[in-house]
């Protein structure tokens, strides 16, 4: 799925195309020298899968929350994370088709996303 990128970081579950996501809880964003930061605070107690594809690069760091399992492809690779620790990051390379499936019981979670503006 490709995610029309209109400025703002989007990190979208698979199962739905709308820029809103009931499961995130919180979200705040901010630009500071050419790059946007977006701290998040997510739901994930029933299992998640994420999609990402943008025309940039971007980081994600795993703030807080405890994750029971993760895994992960990128462009159809396949790497297993198992646990998400705080402070565990993820780089997505511009271009490519990254995609997450993660749950943990009864828990929320923090990142940060963060990619540079045009």
């Amino acid at each position: 799925m490709h995610i029309k990128d209109e400025g703002r970081f989007l990190l979208l579950p698979s199962s739905t195309a709308m820029p809103t996501d009931p499961t995130v809880l919180a979200e705040s964003s901010m630009c500071w020298q050419g790059v946007q930061l977006s701290l998040v605070r997510e739901d994930i107690a029933r299992p998640k899968e994420w999609q990402v594809h943008r025309d940039r690069h971007t980081v994600i760091v795993h703030r807080s929350g405890f994750m029971s399992e993760l895994d992960t492809q990128i462009d159809g690779v396949s790497a297993r994370h198992g646990v998400a620790k705080t402070g565990d990051t993820w780089a997505f390379p511009a271009g490519l088709h990254y995609l997450a499936a993660g749950a943990a019981a009864k828990s929320n979670m923090r990142y940060c996303a963060s990619s540079p503006l045009d």
